[in-house]
């Protein structure tokens, strides 16, 4: 007799930072890698974003999950402040 196990989907956590001077914010459920969820970031007014404001959940390595897209280290490449 065979048997079954159970495959857990590779999935992203969530994300909910505010945005706050040169740190910027999402709020984003996450989920399953294989749906290609997006989280997109905004400045708090004054700010506005250098690089890509948007990032994907992608899968790595067949098994784990991440957010990849506009994001060096953390979160989103730049911030800069208008003048």
């Amino acid at each position: 007799m065979q048997s079954c196990s159970i495959q857990e989907a590779a999935t992203c956590l969530p994300i909910d930072v505010t945005a706050s001077t040169t740190t910027a914010g999402a709020s984003c459920a996450g989920g399953s890698a294989s749906t290609s969820p997006t989280c997109t970031f905004e400045c708090s007014s004054g700010y506005s974003l250098m690089g890509e404001s948007t990032i994907t959940c992608d899968v790595f390595y067949g098994e784990s999950a991440g957010w990849v897209g506009g994001w060096v280290g953390g979160w989103v490449v730049g911030v800069r402040r208008y003048t």
